[in-house]
């Protein structure tokens, strides 16, 4: 069957549709970390359904023009895509000024999330990786390489969407990946919401230091 956009109201209904699909994880030994900006939301309601802490980890992409070649992210995790970067003409010492710049970036962000995150432990633990849509697999991959780094006992990849090539390359590395739509060609993102707008860095910071909400509250939030 062909799927035509959009398909999700928003980030939030997203997150309730992608919930449903982890339900078996509810209350178990879980976090769940977002990659912000765009999947903080998806990701509080995924970690609001199933009772489980919610963090970040944050991403750089590495861009040559328009062209994205690698992402980095916490702790110095980097992936570079190899056939990107020869695609370009690149080595990847030729990166060295902008994965040290991006480096910079990572941990700003990192500093101003966690100055209201409530500190979750990594280690040891599973950890469900939440992002609003798999356009390309970069931040996923240095995100995952940063969590096995810190003794994550295994990361699970979970979006709403996400294009072909991204989800198989993520599928190489994490542990699960779970992405109910995978489309060949995926475009822009927000072909694929009626309403996608910019996540703030406040609003970011605000769903990490939200309240836990009753049952009732949460559904009537996000139908």
């Amino acid at each position: 069957m062909t799927l035509t956009p959009p398909v999700f109201d928003d980030r939030p209904a997203a997150g309730a549709a992608l919930a449903g699909l982890l339900a078996h994880l509810k209350g178990r030994d879980v976090r769940v970390c977002a990659l912000p900006r765009g999947g903080a939301p998806v990701a509080w309601v995924v970690a609001q359904r199933l009772r489980v802490p919610l963090g970040v980890c944050v991403t750089c992409k590495l861009r040559v023009g328009e062209a994205v070649v690698g992402a980095v992210s916490e702790a110095g995790a980097v992936w570079l895509d190899d056939r990107a970067l020869r695609h370009a003409g690149l080595e990847p010492e030729g990166l060295t000024a902008s994965i040290a710049s991006a480096t910079l970036d990572v941990e700003r962000l990192a500093r101003i999330y966690r100055s209201r995150e409530a500190p979750s432990a990594i280690a040891g633990h599973t950890v469900l990786l939440v992002d609003d849509g798999l356009v390309t697999a970069a931040p996923a991959l240095a995100a995952l390489r940063a969590l096995k780094e810190q003794g994550a006992k295994q990361v699970i990849v979970a979006a709403p969407i996400g294009e072909r090539e991204a989800v198989e390359a993520v599928r190489l590395v994490a542990d699960a990946v779970v992405v109910p739509h995978v489309i060949e060609e995926l475009g822009e993102l927000s072909r694929w919401y009626r309403a996608l707008g910019a996540v703030t860095d406040g609003e970011v910071i605000a769903l990490l230091s939200a309240p836990d909400p009753n049952e009732e509250a949460l559904d009537a939030a996000v139908p």
